[in-house]
Formats: C-alpha cells, sequence, structure tokens
C-alpha cells in the first residue's frame, strides 16, 4: 500500500463557472478538485487521499456532477471530463 499527501488546489486558480452547450454550470471547491484530480486520471480512493475525505464522500461528489453535467450512470465521467466538454469560463448570474 502506498501513502500519499494532501495536496491542495488553489480555487482561485480554477473558475467555478463552466460552459457546456452554451449552459452555465456553477460547482463547489470540492467538486471542482474532483473535476481536476478526475481529469488527471486519478482513481476515487487516491482522490479522496489528496482531499482527505471517505471515498463515499468522493461519489456523493461525483453524483453530484453527473447531475449538474447531466449524464446518467451509464456515461463515463472521467471520459466525459477527460474528453474536454465541460469548459472553464463564463459570467457568473
Amino acid at each position: 500500500m502506498f501513502t500519499c499527501q494532501p495536496v491542495p488546489v488553489e480555487p482561485s486558480i480554477v473558475p467555478p463557472h463552466f460552459t457546456l452547450d452554451s449552459k452555465q454550470i456553477e460547482l463547489t471547491p470540492q467538486e471542482l478538485e474532483v473535476v481536476i484530480w478526475t481529469k488527471l486520471n486519478l482513481s476515487t480512493e487516491e482522490v479522496a487521499l489528496r482531499m482527505e475525505v471517505s471515498p463515499s464522500h468522493v461519489y456523493r461528489l461525483r453524483g453530484n456532477l453527473r447531475k449538474k453535467i447531466g449524464i446518467d450512470r451509464s456515461q463515463s465521467l472521467e471520459a466525459f471530463l477527460i474528453a474536454g466538454e465541460l469548459v472553464p469560463g463564463g459570467a457568473s448570474a
């Protein structure tokens, strides 16, 4: 088993607003972290270690992302995020 130190993600460097098909999506700081770590192809357990939360909390955050993005369980969240369909930017409401 390996050990891992938490790596903080500076929220100010990642915009909280994303655009998907011209629709604005606002993500929480933890959801942003999940997006970042998922795009880096980390497992749920690795994400949980870095965020200092339980794997079940990461699963819950991924579920929140799926709802906000509008994809169901049959689609891969990882593939969706890595494909770059969720684009940072946009004005806040």
